[in-house]
Formats: C-alpha cells, sequence, structure tokens
C-alpha cells in the first residue's frame, strides 16, 4: 500500500494511522497474533473503499482526508477479507499486509461471522 500523494494528510496504512492512534507502541509481527482467530473484518468507521477500474483501490477515511492506494494484489486480499475470508497463515506478506491495515485502523474486527 502506499501514499497517493505526499500531502501531509496523506497516509499510508503502514505509517501514521490517520485516525487517533491508540496510547500502546505499534506491534511487531511477533507482538500480536494474526487477525485470523477473529470472525469477520471490515472497514473501520468514516473509512471509504473505492475499486479502481485498472485494478487497485483506494482507502479514504471521511474525516481526516487520509488516502492510501492499494496495488492489485493487495486490493485482490483486501477483498476477500471483506468477503468474509481469512489470510494464509503461510503467507507472511498477506499477514503483514492485513497487520498494517489494522494496526492503521483503516480495517476493523466485527463480531460478525461472514
Amino acid at each position: 500500500m502506499t501514499p497517493a500523494s505526499s500531502h501531509p494528510s496523506s497516509q499510508s496504512p503502514s505509517a501514521s494511522p490517520s485516525p487517533p492512534a491508540p496510547s500502546a507502541s505499534p506491534s511487531s509481527p511477533s507482538s500480536s497474533p494474526p487477525p485470523a482467530a477473529a470472525k469477520g473484518l471490515a472497514l473501520a468507521p468514516d473509512v471509504r473503499l473505492t475499486w479502481l477500474p485498472y485494478g487497485g483501490a483506494v482507502l479514504l477515511h471521511g474525516r481526516t482526508l487520509a488516502l492510501a492506494e492499494c496495488d492489485e494484489r493487495d486490493a485482490a486480499l483486501l477483498g476477500r477479507l471483506l468477503a468474509g475470508e481469512r489470510p494464509d497463515p503461510d503467507d507472511p506478506e498477506a499477514l503483514r499486509v492485513v497487520r498494517d491495515l489494522m494496526d492503521s485502523r483503516w480495517l476493523q474486527v466485527t463480531d460478525v461471522a461472514k
């Protein structure tokens, strides 16, 4: 995922979170369990998703106007996650992307199983 521009309000999900960050320090890959145990994932409040016509997607936070672009691979993973799939535990890149999206508050865990 990459920021759309160098404008201060444009941030990558792996950079500083767009919504207010929790007071805890950023988690390392080994410090938090992967979200695979969650019942479901959904877009966080105020986050909008736009699928791009030639592949990829854009996430926009409605209050902060933070923007993040997803390349085709990340967008495909995001689509699967929002459809209720869980990331492959043997795919460290997928787990990293999911963790970045959650740590940056683009996605949230829901109690609704899909």
